[in-house]
C-alpha cells in the first residue's frame, strides 16, 4: 500500500484555494480521476466545477505535483496575508478595536504603511502568470518523459496500442493508481520512501501499462518480468528524478524572488 496522508484543510486554506482560480484549476486538473473527468464533462456542460473536495486535496498534496502546489501556494498566502493586514489596518470598522493590527498578524506597522494594496494586486497578477508558466513547464516535462518511456518500452518488445499510449499519457492521481494496483491484484514495486515524486509516478504508470501490453500480446507478465523490465529502465527513471529536482529548484527560486519584497511578512520576530 502507498502511504497516503490525510491533509487537513482549514477554513483559511480553503478560502485561499477558492479565491485563487489559477491554482484551483491546476489542482482540479491533477486530482480528478479519469472516470470522474468523463462524468464531469458530460454533467457540467460548461458549468463551473464545484469547490475542491477533501479527496482532491489529498490526491493533490500526496501526488507528484505536491512540491509545485506548496511552493506557489506559500507565495500566494504571503501576498494575501499582507493584503488582509493592510485592509484591516485602514478600515474604519477595525480602527476601534483594542487589539492592534500588528499584534493580530505579527506584521510591522511601518512595513504595512509603506506598501499599497494595488502594488500587491499587481504582485498577485505576476504570480498568476508565473504559476501558469511553471505549470506549462511541468506539462512539457511529463509529455517529454512519457514519449521517452514509450520509445524505451518499444525497444524492449513492449509496444503500446494507441489506447494504451493514451492511458499512459493521461494524468492519474496517486489514489487512483493505487486503486488500479489493488483491482488488478498487482504488487507495488519498491519505491523510494521520500515524498512521492515523478520518478515514482512514472514507475507506477510503467508497471500498469506494461502489464496490460504484455498480457494483451500473451507475453509473460508476472512480477518477475515486470521487475526485470523496470531494471532496464533504471537509467531513465534516474534521469527523470534529476530533471525534476532541477526544475523544482529553478521554479522555487523564481517564485521566491517574486515575493522577496514582502519577505518581512513571513520573518519570525525574535523575542524581546
Amino acid at each position: 500500500m502507498l502511504t497516503l496522508q490525510k491533509h487537513f484543510t482549514g477554513t483559511y486554506a480553503k478560502n485561499l484555494l477558492a479565491d485563487w482560480i489559477v491554482m484551483g484549476d491546476c489542482i482540479k486538473a491533477k486530482s480528478t480521476w479519469i472516470k470522474d473527468t468523463v462524468q464531469a464533462s458530460s454533467e457540467t456542460n460548461g458549468l463551473k466545477l464545484p469547490t475542491l473536495t477533501n479527496k482532491q486535496v489529498n490526491d493533490a498534496f500526496n501526488g507528484p505535483f505536491q512540491h509545485f502546489f506548496k511552493t506557489h501556494l506559500q507565495a500566494y498566502a504571503q501576498i494575501s496575508k499582507v493584503v488582509t493586514a493592510i485592509v484591516i489596518s485602514k478600515d474604519d470598522l477595525f480602527k476601534e478595536s483594542e487589539i492592534p493590527t500588528n499584534t493580530i498578524f505579527n506584521l510591522p506597522e511601518k512595513s504595512l504603511e509603506s506598501i499599497e494594496v494595488e502594488t500587491l494586486k499587481e504582485l498577485r497578477n505576476k504570480l498568476d502568470s508565473l504559476t501558469k508558466e511553471h505549470y506549462a513547464q511541468w506539462e512539457s516535462f511529463i509529455q517529454n518523459n512519457t514519449e521517452t518511456l514509450i520509445q524505451e518500452l518499444k525497444k524492449h518488445n513492449v509496444t503500446l496500442t494507441d489506447t494504451e499510449a493514451n492511458d499512459f499519457a493521461m494524468n492519474q492521481p496517486i489514489a487512483e493508481l493505487e486503486d488500479l494496483f489493488i483491482n488488478l491484484k498487482l504488487t507495488l514495486p519498491k519505491l523510494s520512501k521520500s515524498a512521492f515524486d515523478f520518478q515514482q509516478y512514472f514507475i507506477l504508470k510503467t508497471v500498469l501499462v506494461s502489464y496490460n501490453a504484455l498480457s494483451r500480446t500473451q507475453q509473460p507478465h508476472s512480477e518477475k518480468e515486470i521487475d526485470a523490465l523496470l531494471k532496464t529502465l533504471h537509467a531513465i527513471f534516474k534521469k527523470i528524478n534529476k530533471m525534476e529536482k532541477e526544475l523544482l529548484s529553478t521554479q522555487e527560486k523564481s517564485t521566491n524572488e517574486l515575493v522577496v519584497s514582502i519577505n518581512w511578512a513571513t520573518e519570525k520576530k525574535s523575542p524581546r
